[in-house]
């Protein structure tokens, strides 16, 4: 009866402790709902089109899966191909699915650390202040060290580029699924240990761990360490540091080496270390330059975990490179500081088994993306994983320090908590639109070129273009003149021509077009952007001329196909622009703008049905589509249908309440109505 009542009371801690990080997910990350896709987000979901998923079918799935990118991580590509099937391309939904990995997360590493404290209790049983133990007036529970945990995690602001940031979904997912293997592991070893031999729930249990990590690894890769450190857990907390004896080890060890070698060959081919070293042909650093320079960066790290202020968040880092172990001499020191704790974890461990193993797992985390792989020098989601075991030994700790001052211990911890989950609802502020994004970006990391060049994409994108051209101008100036950066070069340039084709000035603008021709020969943009300058001068037959060439080339491209569409209609010749329309629509289904344009063009021709059918299907794909929603707007009040119409020009002043058009022609419409009831 005993057992009954604290096994409910305990369900009932659980369920709180579950809601309480719930909510606070949803305080924290609430302003970033409406954010938008921002960089790698455009190229592995918006503009990918295996991630279109219209028909929710086995098919689907499975294109979404093998062909989206990157190929080998089909669980991530799957969740966005089913944002994209119940919300097409709006954020929302997307961010909603992020927040609900992040709190799913957070429970697990709740469950995770509390059963952790359990086992650690175990090596300090005769300490009158080990923590869960007796639970006497100078102990804090292990429920609540355990809760405060997942709390400090999951209100940490460098987390935050795990949650907010869209398609660092790869990373929150396969954490997500590498704590629930890790708890299911723990609870079927419990299982087995209190029945005393390996019943149906243990193997259930187990059985969960083994798919959860196949999950986790297929999420991302850096989740094959995941044997490893169950092995690794096993050992210290199971078997107390004790020697494994030989079947244990046969089974275990090797079976983990075996996982952990055989993913890294299935994700880096039969020649690893070629496929390491061709990687860093389109790097601007060199092996030994990143793994140098990865000595400073795990520090930063580690000074984020303690001092995360929002004013050091930034998605695209400059960080200066290592040439040397003296170069800079921050260098040595770093490494040094490295193998200090290092030491510090293997030096007698049982007397600080927690310290040990909290040091032991956030290195081990770090090893595969803070070593050789030649990714990004720094990435802030890296620690995503790393964190989790920190943020216990933190509570731990606190809990020792203050243990006969409970209220202190917990009003602090709250306040820390506090502090933090306000310094992620800031840096979230940023996130707010491309521009806020990028200028957070620039003013951060001023010398390095990719922020300025978002930036005035972004300006662009607003409308901005004389304030554009200054950032892309800075941006050109600042981009390295290296063979791996040339099509960066030319997007930057092409992008300034945009910018300047804006301002009415279409002959620097073509200028700058052929600029980035020269670094990087046949560029799309830039070829297909010429045609538009000529037709902003009035030499739309130029534009055809120019475009023609290219079309023998490459006759598949639907960019091509949409301008060629487009200067089609410059000469008035709708038939043709409509066949081009039809033609991107052969080679990319799901594109928007030309449902647009061919709706417009069925419109102009009297094709009202055909018209509203293409205009309905832009909006399908693209719901935040506002000049969409304006053009069937338009028709429908053509073909005398004017509630509807006005319905839809509500939609389109919604998304977008500066749009004139919408704006102008629905107050038409409001007039012609009152004059027909006047009439009437």
């Amino acid at each position: 009866m005993h057992t009954a009542g604290l096994s409910n009371k305990n369900s009932l801690y659980s369920l709180l402790a579950a809601l309480a990080l719930l909510a606070a997910a949803v305080l924290i990350y609430a302003n970033t709902l409406n954010a938008p896709f921002v960089y790698d987000d455009d190229g592995y979901i918006v503009e990918d089109s295996a991630m279109y998923m219209v028909d929710f079918d086995l098919e689907s799935i499975k294109k979404a899966a093998f062909e989206g990118r990157p190929k080998n991580r089909p669980l991530p590509n799957i969740s966005f191909a089913l944002n994209f099937y119940f919300g097409r391309l709006s954020p929302v939904g997307y961010h909603w699915v992020n927040i609900g990995i992040h709190i799913l997360t957070a429970v697990f590493l709740f469950f995770f650390c509390r059963d952790t404290l359990a086992l650690y209790a175990g090596f300090r049983k005769s300490e009158p202040d080990g923590p869960g133990v007796n639970f006497n007036k100078h102990t804090t529970p292990a429920a609540l060290i355990a809760f405060l945990a997942a709390l400090i995690w999951l209100a940490h602001p460098v987390n935050s580029s795990a949650v907010t940031y869209i398609v660092q979904r790869m990373t929150s997912l396969a954490v997500m699924f590498y704590i629930l293997s890790l708890m299911l592991y723990i609870k079927g070893r419990k299982s087995q240990r209190a029945a005393g031999a390996f019943t149906g729930r243990t193997a259930a249990l187990f059985l969960g761990a083994a798919l959860a990590g196949i999950c986790a690894l297929f999420s991302k890769q850096n989740t094959a360490t995941l044997p490893i450190f169950i092995l690794l857990y096993e050992w210290v907390f199971f078997q107390q540091l004790k020697p494994f004896n030989l079947k244990q080890l046969r089974v275990l060890g090797i079976l983990a080496v075996i996982i952990f070698a055989a993913a890294g060959l299935y994700y880096l081919g039969g020649d690893p270390v070629e496929r390491i070293l061709s990687g860093y042909g389109r790097r601007d650093f060199t092996p030994g330059q990143r793994v140098l320079t990865e000595f400073r960066v795990v520090i930063y790290y580690i000074g984020l975990f303690f001092y995360p202020n929002a004013d050091r968040l930034i998605l695209d880092h400059d960080y200066p490179l290592s040439q040397s172990l003296a170069g800079p001499a921050t260098t040595i020191f770093a490494l040094a500081a490295i193998l200090a704790c290092i030491a510090l974890a293997v030096y007698r461990p049982k007397r600080h088994i927690l310290l040990s193993f909290a040091i032991i797992w956030f290195f081990g985390h770090l090893v595969i993306e803070s070593t050789l792989i030649p990714i990004e020098i720094i990435y802030e989601h890296r620690n995503y994983l790393p964190y989790m075991m920190p943020c216990l030994l933190a509570a731990v700790y606190l809990s020792r320090l203050l243990k006969k001052r409970q209220w202190l211990y917990i009003g602090g911890m709250a306040l820390i908590i506090l502090l933090l989950g306000l310094e992620t609802h800031q840096r979230n502020m940023d996130w707010k639109n491309l521009v806020t994004f990028w200028e957070d970006g620039a003013v951060k990391a001023p010398h390095k070129f990719r922020p300025h060049a978002n930036l005035g994409s972004a300006l662009l994108k607003q409308g901005k273009a004389q304030e554009a051209a200054v950032q892309l101008e800075t941006a050109t100036r600042l981009q390295p003149e290296k063979p791996q950066a040339v099509g960066k070069k030319a997007k930057t340039y092409t992008t300034l021509a945009d910018a300047l084709l804006r301002q009415n000035d279409p002959e620097e603008a073509i200028a700058n077009y052929k600029k980035a021709l020269k670094i990087s020969p046949g560029f799309e943009d830039a070829v297909l952007n010429i045609a538009r300058a000529l037709i902003k001068q009035d030499r739309a037959e130029a534009a055809l001329d120019h475009l023609k060439g290219y079309l023998k080339k490459h006759p598949d491209k639907a960019k091509l196909h949409m301008t060629l569409g487009d200067t089609y209609i410059e000469l008035n010749n709708l038939k043709k622009a409509g066949m081009h329309f039809k033609k991107v629509l052969e080679l990319e289904p799901y594109h928007t703008k030309a449902y647009n344009s061919l709706g417009n063009i069925l419109a102009q021709q009297g094709k009202r049905d055909a018209a509203i059918n293409n205009f309905q299907k832009a909006i399908k794909y693209n719901p935040e589509s506002a000049s969409a929603y304006n053009n069937l707007a338009n028709t429908l009040a053509h073909a005398g249908k004017l509630e509807e119409a006005i319905k839809n020009y509500k939609k389109a002043l919604a998304i977008d309440p500066g749009h004139e058009g919408a704006r102008e022609n629905m107050e038409k419409v409001i007039r012609f109505m009152e004059s027909r009831q006047n009439r009437n």
